[in-house]
C-alpha cells in the first residue's frame, strides 16, 4: 500500500487534480485557491474549513513526498502549486478523475463515481468505470480497494488506499452506525437513470457557477 496521507493531504491532492481537469485556465493553484477549494461546499465529503496557512503547510508536506511541486511561472508574485500524481502514481486522465473523486468524497459505488467524475472525464458506462478501476486495484502498491456496501445497500463501493489503519477503523465504525436505508430503486430502472441524469446536470450547473465566482475573484 502507498504511504498513508492525512485527511487534509487527501483533500489538497483531490483539489489539485480536480482543478487541473475542470479549470485548467486557473491552474496551478495558489495557497488561497487551495484553501477555498478544500472548503468548498459542493463535491466534498466531509465538509472542511481550511485556511490559507493550513493549505500552505500541507502542500509543503506533500512536496516532501514528491506529490506536489511549486510551479515555475514567469509572471506573478504569488506562489502556485501543481500535483505530480500522473508521474508519481503512473496514471492517465481517467484514473486521475476516479482518484480525485475518492480523495474528495471517500468510498463510492460505480454509479456514484461515473456520475460525479463526469465533470472531469466522461465515462461512457459503468463497465468503463469498472475497467478504469481494475488496474488501480492490481498495482504492486494498489491505489484503490473495495469497500463494504453501506448498511441496507447492495452495491459494492471503492475507496482509495491512503487511509491509515486508525482512519479505516473509524470509517468502518461510522458506516456501521448509519441506519439501514430503505430498499433502493434498481439501477436498471428508468427512474434511477433519470435521477442520475438530473444529479449530473445539477452538479454541472454548480461547477459552472463556482468557476464564474472564481474568475470574478481573480
Amino acid at each position: 500500500m502507498p504511504e498513508p496521507l492525512t485527511a487534509l493531504q487527501c483533500r489538497i491532492m483531490g483539489v489539485l487534480i480536480e482543478k487541473s481537469l475542470t479549470t485548467p485556465e486557473q491552474y496551478p493553484l495558489s495557497a488561497n485557491a487551495l484553501a477555498a477549494g478544500s472548503s468548498q461546499k459542493s463535491n466534498r465529503d466531509p465538509l472542511m474549513e481550511v485556511d490559507e496557512n493550513a493549505a500552505l503547510d500541507t502542500v509543503g508536506r506533500l512536496r516532501k513526498l514528491e506529490l506536489v511541486e511549486l510551479a515555475n511561472l514567469s509572471t506573478g508574485r504569488v506562489n502556485r502549486w501543481k500535483h505530480r500524481a500522473r508521474d508519481a502514481w503512473n496514471v492517465e486522465r481517467p484514473q486521475l478523475a476516479i482518484l480525485a473523486e475518492l480523495l474528495l468524497r471517500g468510498p463510492q459505488t460505480l454509479g456514484e463515481l461515473r456520475t460525479r467524475a463526469a465533470r472531469m472525464y466522461p465515462f461512457e458506462s459503468m463497465e468503463v468505470v469498472q475497467a478504469t478501476l481494475e488496474p488501480l486495484m492490481h498495482l504492486p502498491d494498489p491505489l484503490v480497494a473495495t469497500h463494504p456496501p453501506a448498511p441496507g445497500g447492495r452495491a459494492g463501493r471503492f475507496r482509495h488506499t491512503f487511509y491509515d489503519q486508525r482512519e479505516l477503523a473509524a470509517l468502518d465504525a461510522a458506516l456501521r452506525a448509519i441506519p439501514a436505508a430503505a430498499p433502493a430503486t434498481p439501477e436498471g430502472s428508468a427512474s434511477f437513470a433519470e435521477l442520475q441524469q438530473a444529479l449530473a446536470a445539477l452538479q454541472a450547473r454548480v461547477e459552472t457557477i463556482e468557476r464564474r465566482i472564481e474568475q470574478m475573484q481573480h
